[in-house]
This record gives structure tokens, sequence and C-alpha cells, in this order.
């Protein structure tokens, strides 16, 4: 159903700043996933948007903070409710990682030797980056 549709392979639901709370994982196509272009019903596409709101809502009002631990649970409890009824919905990949910040669905396809320094990996393209190599010259 998801190619027909045109509907990403997989997706991410968190809360955030942004317009929508799901963002397209697929590594040929990661950004955000417009609700109103996804097959879903009306309600399910209410839901989202009104958790997304409730996120920044209830964090502007407590100096972006959560007012209490129950208040967390319950908005974590509903996020991963929405995160099934997407999957029945759409029969795809949903991720839901409550602080939005960790994929762990994506590790590094190969693993990055000792560089002697710092490098970074992008995850969604499977790239690595590292300092830049010196020459003899720059010694």
């Amino acid at each position: 159903m998801a190619e027909e549709w045109g509907v990403p392979a997989r997706v991410e639901l968190f809360h955030g700043w942004a317009e929508s709370p799901l963002w397209d994982r697929t590594p040929e196509r990661a950004g955000p996933v417009a609700l109103a272009t996804l097959p879903i019903s009306s309600e399910l596409r209410e839901r989202l948007a009104r958790w997304n709101r409730l996120f920044g809502q209830t964090l502007a009002a407590h100096n972006f903070d959560w007012p209490d631990a129950r208040t967390e649970e319950r908005f974590t409890a509903a996020g991963s409710v929405l995160a099934q009824d997407l999957r029945d919905e759409l029969g795809i990949e949903v991720i839901y990682t409550p602080d939005g910040d960790v994929d762990t669905s994506v590790p590094p396809s190969e693993p990055r030797p000792d560089t002697g320094g710092w490098y970074a990996y992008a995850p969604l393209s499977g790239h690595s980056l590292g300092p830049a190599a010196r020459s003899q010259a720059d010694s």
C-alpha cells in the first residue's frame, strides 16, 4: 500500500516544533511529511496534529520543561498509541522514540576504523565524515 500512495516506507513520529510530527526516514527522501498528504483517517490526522500542538503548548507554558513526570508519561503513552495506529492504517514501519533524538534502527553500514580523531556518521545517507587528511606539506 505504501508505494501505491507514494507514502514513505519508513517514518519517525516525534514531537517537536515543526508543523508535522512525522519525518520520512527513507534515505532517498528524508524530511518532514505533511499530514495532509497521507492516506489516513481524518480522525488520526487530527490526533497527530493535536498531539504535536499539545507538546509545544505544554512545554512553552512550563519554561520548556514537563510540568511533572505524570504529564510526560501520558504524552509518551499517547505517542505510542499514535505510532501503532499509523502502522495499522498505513502498513509501514513507524519509529517512535519518545525523546525524538535517537534512531537506533539505522546502524552504520560498516564500522568506522579508528581515525585518531573525530568523525561524524549520517545514518540516513550512510556517509561518514572525518578530519581532512593532512599531507606532508601541511606538517
